[in-house]
């Protein structure tokens, strides 16, 4: 990022030593580009922090990364613009350095708690602000949170220049070239030790605290390095060092469960849960009240958490502030069991993503001979391990090889061939993970699957007008022209499965999978027993859903459709609407499968279950409008019915709608 700056021409060109007109002496050419060095590891530190700290609360997408790095940019600009014009500070540059650096210093210590607050201003602001304009509130607060630093930042640039200029004989263009190399190059020393070292060393708060006594080193340097140094600036260097000191061990802890509360994901619902109050005390509460922190760990991948949910002790797994793993069966665990029991004789098995080890566990109750699962977090890999029973029993199977590494990487280089890939990294918008849904990824896995093998990947609606679906899936087809979409048990959450070749699949397969003990004892929870239970989960076939997705921008790498649109607000109602979309164009299962002898009864079992699939989603619907109605009961009883295996059923006294 270069920033133009030049010395306004009619200033007179003072000496180094500015002691008789009143000034601070100036350091020499080499002090002032080492602590300007300096000054550029400290900004890009408090950087990278702040962008992690901003990533849990508006989610580790690209628009959160852009919030950070334009109001940042902003800030730097301002600040370049600003100070040249100030004429107290162009008469003692030296003293303005120090001042700035003081500046920076204190600002980053004073952010620590407005960081701490700032998911609470994000609920606030998901329950009361109207959604066209909550981005650029978002913005806003991020931006003034760190204005007064980037501000200060910006200034020292261009009094750094003038000062390269008048301690030697360089010219304007090249003091502008080799302090801006200068800064450079402790930013690319500031971006290593940050990610690789302060963080995962001493955690946000403390990397943030670290780049403030680097700041104050800048300030001490200006105040005591240079020949014909004045007590009084000595004094005032010291002064500064002393008040961060002070501040840095005054400013209380972040509540690490505020932090990682998700907002960007669970606003909506924490704001309904403090009693649509944007009282900050009244969310905190709301937030402390959903769970009881277990443990946390803060790595150079991200933040990890392990949380208990209240009231039902259910263990969760957060990643950036996203559930993505659970100690009770869920999603994860029917994404393992979908794909091999649909191939029938896996053999090798890879899974992108650990979470909490359910799919990894699921995977190995089946008669594999080997899992790797590849999980870009040590965190996430330690924590799974260390509270997750899955996880625990998995990683103890022979069979079982945990890689810590990315799995895009993986899945393009690896030399191994696999019967079944399964791709459950986190939600498609967020960065990193957004790489995992595009049509390249999708086709390296492809090139990755032995003969006759499948893959499998996780997909969570995440916007109202669910082009991020459509986008994926066309994506997908490209890469698998004979792919089906499934649903799942959670509302919301879809599964793609493709083949590497258009070839019919057996329920006979699925059937004979389903009589191995630990398979059924692992779909049970989901109230799947048989073969017409999974098959039923079918959505569309390969021609539904190249029809569904026809005219929806391509997720590709070079264009990253999802990841750059972000999450949006997705309402219940409008996540209906969206499965409502889905359920009419749904493809008859019957019409997928090589049913065999049972094609008849299998047949109109499977028919009767998207029938009841379809009056489901209307029950809901109307439940969510008009509440439990007669007419509600009616819908109710007569999917009930047809398929009384539907979850929706789990959470209702069945004498509401059963005689």
């Amino acid at each position: 990022l270069v920033l133009s700056v030049r010395a306004p021409a009619s200033e007179p060109a003072p000496v180094a030593d500015d002691a008789a007109g009143g000034g601070w002496p100036a350091p020499t050419r080499a002090v002032l580009l080492w602590l300007y060095g300096l000054s550029g590891v400290s900004a890009i530190v408090l950087e990278v922090a702040w962008s992690r700290l901003v990533g849990l609360t508006l989610g580790s997408t690209t628009r959160a990364f852009a919030t950070i790095l334009a109001s940042y940019i902003t800030g730097l600009a301002l600040g370049a613009f600003v100070v040249p014009r100030l004429a107290a500070l162009r008469r003692d540059p030296v003293r303005a350095l120090c001042v700035l650096a003081g500046v920076v210093a204190v600002a980053a210590v004073v952010s620590l708690p407005v960081l701490g607050w700032l998911p609470i201003a994000m609920v606030a602001l998901a329950g009361t602000a109207d959604p066209h304009w909550i981005t650029l509130l978002q913005a806003g607060l991020v931006f003034a949170t760190i204005l007064v630093p980037t501000l200060a930042m910006g200034g020292m640039f261009p009094l750094v220049a003038a000062l390269h200029v008048r301690t030697g004989d360089a010219s304007a263009a090249g003091a502008v070239g080799t302090i801006y190399g200068a800064n450079t190059l402790g930013g690319i020393v500031g971006s290593l030790v940050a990610g690789f070292v302060l963080v995962p060393a001493l955690g946000m708060r403390g990397a943030i605290l670290a780049a403030a006594g680097l700041s104050v080193a800048v300030c001490l340097g200006c105040a005591i390095l240079p020949r014909g140094r004045r007590p009084r600036a000595m004094a005032a260097g010291v002064v500064v060092a002393i008040v961060v000191a002070g501040l840095g061990a005054g400013m209380p802890a972040w509540e690490r469960e505020i932090v990682t509360s998700g907002p960007f994901l669970y606003g909506q619902a924490l704001f309904e849960r403090a009693g649509r109050s944007a009282r900050s005390a009244d969310i905190a509460r709301a937030i402390r009240a959903r769970f009881d922190l277990v443990d946390y760990r803060e790595g150079a991948s991200g933040v990890a958490a392990v949380k208990r949910r209240r009231p039902d002790g259910v263990l969760v797994l957060e990643t950036g502030g996203k559930g993505d793993g659970y100690s009770i069966a869920s999603t994860q665990n029917l994404i393992a069991h979908l794909p091999l029991l649909l191939h029938g004789h896996a053999q090798r098995v890879l899974v992108i993503g650990l979470g909490g080890g359910a799919t990894l566990a699921s995977a190995l109750e089946h008669p594999v001979a080997h899992v790797t699962a590849i999980e870009i977090s040590p965190e996430v890999r330690d924590l799974a391990q260390a509270h997750f029973p899955a996880a625990t029993r998995a990683l103890v199977d022979p069979r079982a090889r945990v890689l810590v590494a990315d799995g895009r990487t993986h899945v393009r280089h690896a030399r191994e061939q696999y019967d079944v890939v399964i791709s459950q990294p986190s939600n498609p918008w967020n960065a990193g993970a957004a790489a995992l849904f595009t049509r390249e990824y999708f086709a390296d896995v492809r090139a990755r699957l032995a003969p006759g093998g499948i893959a499998c990947a996780w997909f969570l609606l995440g916007t109202s007008d669910g082009q991020d679906l459509r986008s994926v899936l066309r994506a997908f087809t490209a890469a698998f022209p004979a792919s089906t979409l499934f649903e799942t048990r959670v509302p919301g959450e879809l599964v793609l499965i493709g083949l590497d070749a258009p070839r019919p699949l057996s329920s006979e397969t699925v059937r004979i999978g389903l009589e191995q003990p630990a398979v059924r004892a692992g779909l049970r929870p989901f109230e799947i027993l048989d073969e017409a239970d999974l098959l039923g989960l079918v959505v569309l076939g390969p021609e539904a859903i190249a029809a569904y997705a026809a005219g929806a921008p391509m997720n590709d790498d070079d264009g990253g459709f999802v990841e750059h649109r972000g999450i949006g607000h997705l309402a219940p109602l409008d996540q209906l609407r969206l499965l409502g979309e889905l359920d009419r164009a749904r493809t008859p299962a019957r019409g997928l499968f090589d049913l065999g002898p049972a094609a008849e009864r299998l047949g109109g079992r499977l028919d009767a279950i998207a029938r009841a699939r379809g009056l489901v989603l209307e029950a809901r619907r109307m439940e969510l409008e008009a509440g439990r109605t007669p007419t509600w009961r009616k819908v109710v009883s007569e999917a009930f019915a047809l398929y009384p295996r539907d979850a929706y059923f789990s959470r209702l006294p069945r004498s509401m709608f059963v005689p």
